[in-house]
């Protein structure tokens, strides 16, 4: 990147995969999704493999994290005789991801390393430690992310795997973008009032003092406004001499 250049997006390391994106692998196995708590199965149609989804979905329900999900996944395995078909599990801890493979299923931590339950008799659950870049998890067979706009927020789909990723974010401008000066608002009363009141020297006009009518409310001051004068006949003739009457109507504001 040139120097000076800010980058306009990128996807941030996962902290946290709660709102990850989750693309899902075509293939014919079984990829799930409970909010933080991700499972794929080689195989949709085994036995066993409506156990590991009610194990899943319970943990996410009970708002549990990876080493609840690790704990209910070992101890299904210790108690179960079944044949059970390769698959892989995640779900966050504090620290990071934990994550639990069984099989010939495998764990991609970015293009650092990867974790496979190959060379295991039984399972393999490790810590993955925060920042993570990607996370896909795939059943053993080579497959890539669905191409278009695909993300899973809940359920269970058919699938080989899937590829969690941040959501794209725009950084911050770097040290060397000028940053643009904060504009006051048009009118504000900080650029079109003085910031201090001349003294009284009788040289200017000042109002008339305001009149508390009601405390509380806003005091008005009341000035004269106008008068209106109405000429009428008296009532009664007076035959030494005739005078007009007028009644003055005075409003006040």
């Amino acid at each position: 990147m040139v120097p000076g250049e800010v980058e306009t997006s990128r996807s941030a390391p996962l902290r946290s995969i709660a709102d990850a994106s989750c693309v899902p692998h075509a293939g014919a196995g079984l990829v799930a999704r409970w909010g933080d708590v991700f499972l794929v199965v080689a195989e949709a149609d085994a036995p066993v493999v409506s156990t590991l989804v009610e194990h899943c979905e319970a943990v996410a329900t009970a708002g549990g994290d990876g080493r609840m999900l690790s704990r209910r996944l070992a101890g299904m395995l210790s108690s179960s005789d079944e044949d059970v078909p390769a698959f892989a599990a995640a779900a966050p801890v504090e620290a990071g991801v934990a994550v639990f493979v069984q099989g010939s299923a495998s764990v991609a931590v970015g293009a650092d390393f990867t974790i496979s339950g190959d060379a295991s008799l039984s399972w393999v659950d490790r810590l993955v430690p925060w920042p993570v870049s990607t996370l896909t998890m795939t059943t053993g067979t080579s497959s890539e992310p669905a191409a278009g706009p695909y993300n899973l927020w809940r359920g269970v789909i058919p699938g080989s795997g899937l590829t969690l990723q941040a959501v794209a974010t725009t950084p911050e401008p770097s040290a060397s973008t000028p940053a643009m000066a904060a504009e006051a608002p048009v009118g504000d009363s900080a650029d079109v009032l003085p910031t201090t009141v001349p003294p009284d020297d009788g040289s200017m006009p000042t109002a008339p003092p305001r009149l508390d009518r009601w405390p509380g409310l806003v005091a008005e001051s009341l000035r004269f406004e106008s008068v209106i004068m109405n000429a009428n006949a008296s009532s009664q003739p007076d035959t030494s001499q005739r005078r007009e009457g007028c009644s003055f109507v005075r409003n006040w504001r």
